[in-house]
């Protein structure tokens, strides 16, 4: 059986010792969201999927589009959307079980994702079209919105409308960042643009009293920052934004102890210069997101998704790789890996993730087990050995010892002209036997698989 034509080295693990606080998740690969600033992230606590909307492209324009990470890859979603917006709020109400879109470009409509399908409620013609802050409070079950608009606090109500909450507290402002504290029931609000002055105040909103307290000051005067809370260390997270209209984007990374409001700088570069970025947390892998943004005043927009590591895990070490096997078809048999620091573990055959179904078993562990195991399960294996530092991933290639004895016989000569029948069979039923040049992409079945079983039977059986 020809081996893939892949290289099976394990990718270098990181320097060790290294506290990483922010990793790749997924680099600028061709099928991701194009490069954007000015987008909305959510994550779908339901689906385990972080969800982006729209956003502005410096080369294609304002963007229309939807897509979710489900922590391998992305993967455009087709459903209609409202309409091209930038600067637009996006959250996830997990009761109704569906996604809250405000404003972008000029439209002031609400937009309800339910559960594949926009609609949208009435307009609200004295709010800001962009510019604002929204954050869906999980604990009284309300969506807030926070703008440069009269009675700037504002909530959501089942009609559709955004009435004002008369409280007393921040001045109005775009370009701020907020986020919610679930374990207090507070939304604490940081820094933005009121006029042309860019503001570092913290101020927090107590969601069951309707009343906003002031906290302090940020690091610093900041806008067009990135935000989001990590609710296991119960720390907000702060990234990037501007401190002025006369300097370049920030590359900073903060923490706030919301509880003894105290500030803790996690890291100087980061993604890099980034303003009008977004961020989330996603619940299922326990991190925080990072996408999109670019520098200011000027220069190349990303589409690169970090990973946020508030602890700085050391990095993942090989201890042991996966050992490339020749096995007898029909019986079991298993791979195994080993790495420091490692916390999650997916297997991959032939690049694309194995499940826990027969024949497999352990696919998020490292060791994985293929019982029986048959032509139908050879290829290049490879294990995802994961912290929140970054991956390693070695990998080994399954061969049956005897892939062109296709009827499976025990006689003498034990290839035979049946052998060609059973292949040809195999074939046209489309069985995953056939699949002899272990071709993952479509067609799966040519001609090169007729060539492939003919080398196999010249070389003959050990």
């Amino acid at each position: 059986m020809r081996a893939p034509l892949l290289a099976i080295l394990p990718f270098a693990p990181l320097a060790p010792a290294q506290d990483c606080i922010w990793t790749f998740a997924s680099p600028p690969f061709k099928d991701a969201p194009a490069a954007r600033s000015r987008s909305a992230v959510t994550f779908d606590t339901l689906r385990a999927r972080l969800v982006l909307y729209g956003g502005h492209s410096d080369t294609i324009g304002t963007l229309a589009d939807t897509w979710e990470w489900n922590g391998f890859e992305w993967q455009r979603r087709l459903a209609f959307g409202p309409g091209p917006r930038a600067g637009h709020t996006l959250a996830f109400d997990p009761v109704n079980q569906h996604f809250i879109l405000f404003g972008g470009a000029a439209d002031t409509r609400t937009w309800i994702l339910d559960p594949a399908e926009w609609y949208n409620l009435p307009a609200a013609n004295d709010i800001a079209p962009s510019g604002h802050v929204m954050v869906h409070d999980t604990i009284n079950h309300q969506t807030i919105l926070f703008g440069d608009f009269p009675s700037p606090t504002r909530r959501l109500e089942p009609s559709g409308l955004w009435s004002p909450i008369n409280a007393p507290g921040p001045a109005p402002r775009r370009d701020a960042v907020a986020v919610f504290d679930p374990h207090r029931a507070r939304i604490i609000l940081h820094g933005g643009r009121a006029g042309t002055t860019i503001l570092s105040d913290v101020w927090e909103f107590d969601t069951a009293a309707n009343t906003w307290s002031f906290r302090g000051h940020g690091p610093s005067p900041r806008a067009s920052a990135a935000a989001a809370f990590d609710p296991v260390r119960r720390r907000m997270v702060i990234s990037g934004g501007i401190a002025s209209d006369t300097a370049w984007s920030l590359t900073d990374t903060w923490d706030l102890d919301p509880v003894s409001f105290t500030w803790t700088k996690r890291a100087d570069d980061g993604p890099g210069a980034r303003a009008g970025a977004s961020m989330t947390y996603d619940s299922a892998r326990h991190a925080v997101m990072h996408f999109g943004g670019g520098p200011f005043p000027f220069g190349l927009q990303s589409n690169e998704l970090f990973r946020y590591n508030g602890n700085g895990t050391l990095a993942v070490l090989i201890t042991q790789a996966p050992a490339s096997q020749t096995f007898v078809q029909g019986q079991g048999l298993t791979l195994s890996a080993a790495a420091q620091n490692a916390t999650e573990f997916q297997w991959h055959r032939n690049i694309y993730p194995v499940f826990n179904t027969a024949p497999y078993s352990g696919a998020q562990t490292p060791t994985l087990t293929i019982n029986p195991a048959s032509a139908c399960t050879a290829g290049h294996f490879v294990i995802a050995m994961s912290c929140g530092c970054g991956t390693a991933d070695p990998g080994a290639i399954l061969t049956p010892a005897c892939y062109a004895n296709c009827d499976g016989s025990s006689g003498s000569p034990l290839l035979t002209a049946n052998d060609f029948l059973c292949f040809l069979t195999r074939f046209a039923s489309n069985d995953c036997y056939a699949n002899c040049d272990q071709t993952h992409f479509d067609p799966v079945l040519t001609a090169a698989d007729f060539a492939c079983f003919l080398n196999a039977y010249a070389a003959g059986c050990p």
